[in-house]
């Protein structure tokens, strides 16, 4: 068989609407056919960022143009870096681009993880007709939803993201050689002792930013901003996240929101994984593994499978693929459904309480506590239990009584093995939200097998600050010590989503 060649075109020239050019790589076959093309739009520099999940070269071997572009402001390209602005325009002017390339056909769809996400959901919002299909990794459709959760400012993500962003924007100063050196050094002294900055109060006023001249930018990823409404018709997506990422619950309600518009054209696949490169908290064996996920092969196999069926209209089985497929940790193995959530006559809720009076469900928690932590662990599992979906407290609070917000964590306690945990959520106490004395807590969604003799622990503590800011940096903490008795009234209870049918 006759190898072919690859031809890579470095800064390739992208004219925007307003006149500001950005500058792209491409990778392509070294031949006069034409070929649909992949895009990805990345703000960590086009010849620096680490394409983990996904190898372009092989993309490019089974019959694509990758399109590799900075976007506006960044690196190579002109303009001003507006952290989530100009995406949906820019986007849509790439792609009208591409399509008209000499070596393209008029088909591009989009690629990446994180911001590169959300630069597939603005661009997806602007309706370019030649968009043909998306394949986010961690989904997020706004500012607001990258920085903030539930009401909580995510401090330590921003600022990580402000100070890996701010390299780039003094090397494109036009200053003296000296000088921009000594903004570099400041920036890799503060970098080195980024955990001092992640306690400094208030937030607002953090010097380092204002010393290094972006001000501007570290403002506009702590502000606040409307809470976007899906307003796309989502051409076919591919949503790929993990139990442990801060996008899960962005990602889980984009898939939902598009499978209510056409169920037969996005897929599903949650994962054990977490951060942007689809890393591992835990050893969870060779299928969550992402070279050879589900036995199915790499991130990459998948995506060819994806972009095949609906730029090249193959029949390569993707439209029998199961919709969902999830990773089961605790049995580690993949499980395939049909909806997200699961339908209602495939799970139960059994409750748990924190008393000891008799339940109908037979595991009560049991309560230790000190004065940092409360934690509640159950009695040993009794048959298998497969959580699947959201843990849910509903908590007991009387109004009037100083409960403003927590932190609680969801572990799994394997009986031949280490506690860790499995999910989370943030709590915010106000009287709107209280029902009835009544308040409703749902946890971020997971997937878990208990096996006979595990046991469930649920942990309450203040809000680590050092993570999450609240919106009023004056807001105070619940105590502990008063936060206990609610979880010991009559209609305070632990809610698990169980699998009528659990793996075997």
């Amino acid at each position: 068989m006759m190898s072919r060649s690859l031809l890579i075109e470095k800064d390739v020239p992208c004219r925007m609407r307003d006149g500001v050019t950005l500058y792209a790589n491409s990778y392509r076959l070294n031949d006069q056919n034409t070929y649909p093309v992949l895009l990805t739009r990345v703000i960590d520099g086009k010849d620096s960022h680490l394409f983990r999940p996904t190898d372009l070269m092989k993309l490019v071997e089974k019959g694509y143009v990758v399109i590799v572009q900075d976007v506006r402001g960044r690196f190579a390209s002109e303009g001003t870096f507006t952290p989530f602005s100009h995406e949906e325009e820019d986007g849509f002017d790439t792609i009208e681009w591409a399509v008209h390339l000499p070596y393209t056909t008029n088909k591009v769809a989009m690629f990446g993880e994180a911001y590169s996400a959300y630069t597939q959901y603005a661009a997806a919002k602007a309706a370019p007709p030649h968009l043909s299909a998306l394949f986010p990794i961690h989904f997020v459709e706004s500012k607001q939803a990258f920085s903030h959760r539930n009401h909580f400012l995510n401090s330590k993500k921003v600022i990580d993201t402000a100070l890996s962003l701010t390299k780039n924007i003094i090397e494109k100063r036009e200053m003296e050689t000296e000088h921009k050196r000594d903004q570099l050094f400041h920036l890799f002294a503060y970098q080195d002792r980024q955990e001092a900055l992640y306690r400094y109060h208030p937030i607002q006023k953090l010097p380092v930013f204002k010393m290094l001249g972006v001000q501007d930018l570290f403002t506009t990823l702590i502000e606040t901003s409307p809470v976007e409404t899906d307003s796309l018709t989502y051409p076919p997506s591919y949503f790929l996240t993990g139990w442990f990422d801060d996008a899960l619950s962005h990602t889980l309600r984009a898939f939902q929101t598009a499978t209510k518009q056409d169920s037969d054209r996005h897929l599903l696949l949650v994962g054990p994984w977490t951060g942007n490169r689809l890393e591992m908290p835990q050893p969870f064996g060779y299928t969550a593994h992402i070279d050879s996920m589900a036995n199915g092969g790499s991130v990459t196999d998948f995506q060819l499978r994806w972009f095949d069926r609906w730029l090249k209209d193959e029949k390569n089985g993707v439209d029998e693929d199961a919709q969902v497929l999830l990773f089961v940790m605790g049995i580690n193995k993949w499980r395939k459904e049909k909806t997200w959530p699961l339908e209602q006559d495939e799970q139960r809720h059994v409750p748990f309480t924190f008393t000891t009076v008799e339940t109908p469900h037979p595991f009560s928690l049991m309560q230790s506590r000190d004065d940092k932590q409360l934690t509640f662990i159950s009695t040993p599992f009794q048959d298998i239990h497969e959580l699947i979906g959201a843990p849910s407290l509903e908590l007991d609070i009387n109004q009037g009584e100083k409960v403003e917000s927590f932190y609680i964590r969801l572990l799994a306690v394997p009986k031949d093995g280490a506690a860790f945990q499995i999910s989370d959520g943030l709590v915010t106490v106000s009287e709107e939200i209280l029902d009835e004395n009544t308040l409703k807590i749902e946890l971020s969604a997971v997937a878990y097998h208990f096996k006979t003799g595990d046991r469930i622990k649920v942990e309450v503590t203040n809000v680590p600050n050092h993570i999450y800011r609240p919106h009023s940096e004056s807001s105070v903490e619940s105590s502990l010590l008063a936060l206990a008795p609610c979880f010991f009234r009559q209609h305070t209870k632990f809610v698990l989503p169980i699998a009528t049918q659990p793996l075997r």
